[in-house]
């Protein structure tokens, strides 16, 4: 009794000391800070500097930018210069920039793949006796901060801001009106 008791006793015990508090309130969440005053104030900006024929272009990129932008990126005046700074307005520009950062894309993803099947070797092939840094390395994924990466050097809102996305209505429209 006195064993069954001590086992029961030992496992309440257990279970209560993992049962922590995760609400860590000292901690701000990094959250967007562009409101919708910054948002039009930038769009009207670009449209006097870029012209009104890419009006809507101007509209849909600084807000999809803007939806991306948070308090670790950068204030409200940093994302202001920022999209004025980076909005391409020359069509040949944008189609070099497009190129260019598919060639980029695809580099990086082909190769991650590689280095994905190299470091999953060990773990798929008999190449050897199994060590546990077969393991390890089979575990790693060197893509795993691709997307903060390029929202840190700020790759991603150059993206967002000068190609925002269309709907596939959107784009069968666009493509039917000889626009695309």
């Amino acid at each position: 009794m006195k064993k069954s008791f001590l086992i029961i006793l030992s496992l309440v015990v257990l279970v209560f000391t993992q049962c922590i508090n995760t609400n860590d309130t000292s901690q701000v969440v990094d959250q967007k800070n562009i409101n919708d005053q910054a948002i039009e104030k930038t769009q009207k900006a670009l449209i006097e500097k870029s012209g009104s024929e890419n009006e809507e272009l101007i509209n849909r990129g600084v807000s999809h930018a803007a939806s991306l932008w948070r308090t670790s990126d950068g204030a409200v005046a940093e994302f202001e210069s920022f999209c004025m700074d980076q909005f391409i307005n020359n069509a040949s520009e944008k189609e070099i920039v497009f190129n260019k950062i598919s060639k980029n894309f695809e580099s990086l993803w082909g190769h991650q793949n590689k280095v994905l099947l190299d470091l999953n070797e060990n773990m798929h092939l008999d190449n050897g006796p199994y060590h546990k840094i077969d393991a390890m390395f089979a575990g790693y994924s060197p893509g795993s901060h691709f997307s903060s990466d390029f929202y840190a050097n700020k790759i991603a809102f150059v993206i967002a801001l000068n190609f925002p996305p269309f709907s596939l209505d959107e784009k069968t429209i666009l493509v039917k009106n000889g626009i695309l």
